[in-house]
């Protein structure tokens, strides 16, 4: 109860302060609580969606009392901070809102900075779970180590998901050869989207036609649950992971504006010249 006492207590005690406008202190009791609540998001019992407001929470209330005593650069830090370990969780929820709260204040879009991988190795990327493979052999991620891995989550009804396969398919195109392995990854939906419901053979079948209608060249993994999703904290689709060839979430992008996807090509590019 130690960590999430002192969450409760600085974070009460700093929203005090913040009230009289006294950010100096605000910020330093804040501070105390952001750290307790990262102590309380290690307790592996936690469901993931209060984990990741606990740590949300604190972070942008840190984030804000900084701003609000004039330490900017100390601000933004605590944002990538946050952006950052939502790569190690990993959590697309957490990088989403912490890269919103960075762009809110007028950051420019780009891969937060990491800590030194060597000294403090980053978790492996959660395995994924998966019913049926369409033009891609059943494989687990720990099987692609040596490769950059991009997995992107995704559906057949989604719009910006599809506005998205014509870049997806220029990478593959492009990187293929060099080590890239793109997975589109989504779920069995019963034909959401469609005139009619659908059954999984069917639905199959609609995917297979889906992707040579459409002239998809990378493989699609489809799973018949929602765990894959939960793993990765996904949100909202489209939602993308890249994986580093030792097995490391090294960027995330959430949504298909051209910024997201320009930043991913040159992370892909970044990825591809590192050795394994």
């Amino acid at each position: 109860r130690a960590p999430n006492d002192a969450h409760r207590l600085n974070f009460l005690v700093a929203a005090l302060h913040a009230k009289r406008k006294d950010f100096a202190r605000a910020a330093t009791f804040a501070r105390t609580a952001y750290a307790a609540a990262l102590e309380v998001a290690r307790d592996r019992q936690l469901d993931a969606r209060r984990r990741d407001a606990v740590i949300y929470g604190a972070g942008e209330f840190l984030a804000d009392t900084l701003l609000g005593a004039n330490r900017r650069a100390e601000s933004l830090a605590v944002m990538q901070e946050m952006r950052a370990l939502s790569f190690s969780l990993p959590s697309a929820r957490l990088y989403r809102d912490a890269t919103i709260k960075l762009l809110d204040n007028g950051e420019p879009l780009d891969a937060p900075p990491l800590p030194n991988l060597e000294a403090a190795p980053a978790a492996a990327a959660p395995e994924i779970k998966i019913d049926e493979w369409i033009d891609q052999p059943r494989v687990a991620l720990s099987e692609l180590r040596g490769q950059v891995v991009l997995l992107d989550f995704w559906a057949t009804w989604c719009g910006p998901c599809r506005y998205t396969i014509p870049k997806l398919n220029a990478l593959h195109g492009k990187y293929k050869d060099r080590g890239l392995v793109i997975i589109g990854m989504t779920n069995y939906f019963g034909g959401r989207g469609e005139a009619r419901e659908m059954g999984h053979a069917e639905e199959l079948q609609f995917l297979r036609q889906f992707k040579r209608q459409n002239r998809i060249a990378y493989g699609f993994a489809i799973a018949d649950h929602e765990e894959n999703d939960y793993r990765y904290g996904i949100v909202s689709i489209p939602t993308a992971f890249l994986i580093d060839r030792r097995g490391r979430i090294r960027f995330i992008t959430v949504g298909a504006s051209d910024i997201e996807t320009k930043a991913l090509a040159a992370m892909v590019e970044k990825l591809i010249q590192e050795k394994p």
